[in-house]
């Protein structure tokens, strides 16, 4: 897909690395690293896997989860 692209952000607190792939209009959020396991880190993931999110906002997303852990 030509439009698609991929943004990853490290964290500053842990060794976590936070991406967000997709289009302009649906984008995926991935984690790996130490907020892998985190339940909060998993829920937020799983929301944006459940709801039809655009990439703007799933990328603001990752820059919070990488202040936050």
């Amino acid at each position: 897909m030509a439009d698609e692209k991929t943004t990853t952000y490290k964290s500053r607190k842990s060794h976590s690395e936070f991406s967000v792939k997709g289009t302009p209009t649906r984008a995926y959020l991935a984690v790996s690293g130490d907020a892998a396991t985190n339940p909060k880190v998993l829920k937020q993931i799983g929301d944006v896997r459940k709801g039809s999110y655009d990439f703007a906002t799933v990328d603001w997303m990752a820059r919070q989860l990488k202040e936050t852990y």
